[in-house]
């Protein structure tokens, strides 16, 4: 039997319904972002541009979840996942931009959630965000969250 995910339903329980595709949530529930967008290319409205770097979890994390102590692993993990800048974490947005132009998305929104104390306005993140969507023309636009 194959797996169904939530989308799947709610795409086979009305079909009349456009989709907005979150990038981001895609990936970290184990998908993957382009051929999501594909397989929903009939579909999409939007797609919602955001991404994310992983660095390396300490060895104590893993020695607290063992032990129980499930605070002090998500107060490691919550650490370790950073959102990124738009094209500087995890996420192939080559592929991404190609698949949402190719699927005739009508906006590509592209968020960053955290700043980590940088200033909006001096940040890589717009810089990078005008970069990554460059030839999106009228579909991108940025927004901080």
């Amino acid at each position: 039997m194959r797996e169904k995910h939530l989308l799947d339903i709610i795409a086979d329980r009305a079909p009349l319904l456009g989709l907005e595709l979150g990038v981001h949530w895609i990936q970290r529930g184990g998908l993957d972002p382009v051929a999501t967008i594909a397989k929903y290319s009939d579909r999409v409205a939007m797609i919602h541009l955001k991404d994310y770097r992983i660095g390396l979890m300490p060895y104590s994390a893993f020695a607290s979840l063992a032990a129980g102590d499930f605070a002090a692993f998500m107060a490691a993990f919550t650490t370790v996942v950073q959102f990124a800048e738009v094209g500087e974490g995890n996420l192939d947005f080559r592929g991404i931009i190609e698949q949402s132009l190719a699927s005739d998305a009508k906006y590509l929104l592209v968020e960053q959630d955290d700043f980590y104390g940088r200033d909006v306005f001096d940040d890589e993140a717009v810089r990078t965000a005008g970069s990554v969507t460059n030839g999106c023309s009228h579909r991108c636009s940025v927004a901080n969250g």
